[in-house]
């Protein structure tokens, strides 16, 4: 699924982040997370530069942020997120969507 085109630098901050929080997944599946594990962050790492290189623009492109764009948002990262501790991803795509809601409603009074 695309991502808004004008939403570009929050789509590359949401990539690197449900990349680094997949792995971080994947890494604590024997309860450990040790050297052994490093070579699994080294794809999420190489998309840090480009998350974080005009970061300054999302609030901008939060405020601008329509239903549509939310509904889109929330959907890539239902579709994108997947860490194998089931009980700990539902809680935090449903912190995700109290997020999002209590952010549409904030945004009425920027």
């Amino acid at each position: 699924m695309g991502l808004p085109t004008h939403l570009k630098e929050t789509s590359e901050m949401l990539a690197f982040a449900l990349a680094l929080g997949n792995k971080l997944g994947q890494a604590s599946t024997d309860g450990v997370i040790d050297f052994k594990d490093m070579a699994l962050f080294l794809g999420p790492m190489l998309k840090l530069t480009e998350a974080l290189n005009g970061a300054d623009k999302i609030p901008g492109e939060l405020r601008s942020m329509t239903s549509e764009d939310q509904a889109l948002l929330e959907a890539y990262v239902i579709d994108n997120f997947d860490i194998p501790q089931d009980k700990i991803e539902e809680r935090i795509e449903q912190g995700l969507a109290f997020g999002m809601a209590a952010f549409k409603y904030l945004k009425t009074w920027i």
